[in-house]
């Protein structure tokens, strides 16, 4: 077994570990036609490179802060367990609509928060490439569900090593982009706890600000039972939660009430409408608005992160599903909704298929 002291440099390391690369392929050149000689010489190369690859592995993870999975590893630990009780939860048992319909609201809320930390650390990461967990485990007792975070493990082709080997750097920053998900956990969780907890509160609002702070109540407490739901209690519990916390039906009553007296006169949203431009000023609005049930006639719509004229283009009179800040008066007039998130609806971008395949 290879026995190296923390102070072996790296970069002799991975001379030695080239050396025992090119062994390997030499004793597979010379005796790919003779399988029994092949049989004898190939096992104790082959593990040889593998032990100098842990090694690697191992002083970088030490020098340059990452944490890697070593080469079959059989790493099975679960970092967030999240479990949902109700009467039609036992025995590991559960509805799969029920089931699925929270494993989705999990996720959306999860990007959402990831993406919320992605922001701060200066990370600009499209939603589509957004790191999520994965659903590595269920266990009995009620219906229990274990996520971790993505997995990383050393690349098993030995270019693809070879290529982190030149630049730990960059190994360094997809460690950390593939950490965000459990972070995005983390803080959701917190999310919840603030309603009763000023200390977190406190922290929340000092790290993220206000709006942020009710944007990401807003999809924490779609973790929560509704009133509707067959389950009564979801909880959270594992490495990545620092308390472990139990939410019921009325804990999103009180994350609802929790973000209005954060910020009485904003709310987010999630809605659909058509966007247009106002006739007389030329600023753009949403007509009509429905979100949640409700529907406006019209109002004025400002992006949060500014877009280009031609990006703006492609959102004018075409129906979108907007996310953001509903933002009105004292008195309770609408003043705008500033938008956070918008996207063309699925049959919008069906219709534009279609009208391009007949053009």
């Amino acid at each position: 077994m290879v026995n190296y002291q923390n102070d072996v440099d790296i970069d002799m390391l991975k001379l030695q570990l080239e050396e025992a690369r090119n062994n390997l392929e030499r004793i597979r050149n010379d005796y790919e036609d003779d399988p029994e000689l092949l049989n004898i010489y190939e096992p104790s190369a082959k593990s040889f490179v593998g032990e100098l690859e842990n090694t690697l592995i191992k002083l970088a993870s030490k020098e340059y802060g990452v944490e890697l999975q070593q080469f079959d590893s059989g790493n099975s630990k679960v970092d967030i367990w999240v479990s949902l009780e109700g009467e039609e939860f036992r025995e590991g048992k559960g509805p799969i609509g029920q089931v699925g319909a929270f494993l989705t609201k999990l996720y959306n809320a999860n990007r959402q928060a990831t993406a919320v930390i992605s922001g701060r650390k200066g990370k600009s990461i499209r939603p589509s490439e957004m790191p999520s967990l994965s659903l590595v485990a269920t266990k009995a007792g009620s219906l229990k569900l274990g996520l971790n975070r993505p997995e990383i493990k050393a690349p098993d082709k030995p270019n693809q090593l070879r290529l982190f080997e030149d630049n730990w750097e960059q190994l360094k920053e997809i460690i950390e982009d593939n950490e965000l998900p459990a972070e995005g956990m983390q803080l959701l969780v917190k999310a919840i706890a603030s309603v009763q907890d000023d200390a977190i509160l406190r922290e929340l609002m000092e790290t993220y600000g206000e709006k942020e702070v009710i944007k990401i109540i807003h999809y924490a407490k779609e973790l929560a039972p509704s009133s509707r739901s067959s389950i009564d209690f979801v909880n959270f519990e594992g490495d990545y939660v620092d308390i472990p916390l139990r939410t019921d039906k009325e804990t999103r009553k009180k994350l609802t009430l929790h973000a209005k007296k954060l910020l009485p006169t904003t709310v987010y949203i999630e809605g659909t409408a058509y966007i247009g431009q106002a006739d007389v000023s030329g600023y753009l609005v949403a007509r009509p608005l429905q979100y949640s049930g409700i529907t406006h006639e019209e109002i004025r719509c400002v992006f949060i992160k500014e877009l280009e004229p031609e990006e703006i283009s492609l959102y004018l009179n075409k129906r979108v599903s907007v996310r953001g800040f509903m933002v009105s008066d004292r008195s309770g007039k609408l003043l705008r909704l500033e938008v956070d998130e918008i996207h063309l609806t699925i049959p919008t971008l069906i219709e534009e298929q279609i009208a391009a395949d007949e053009f």
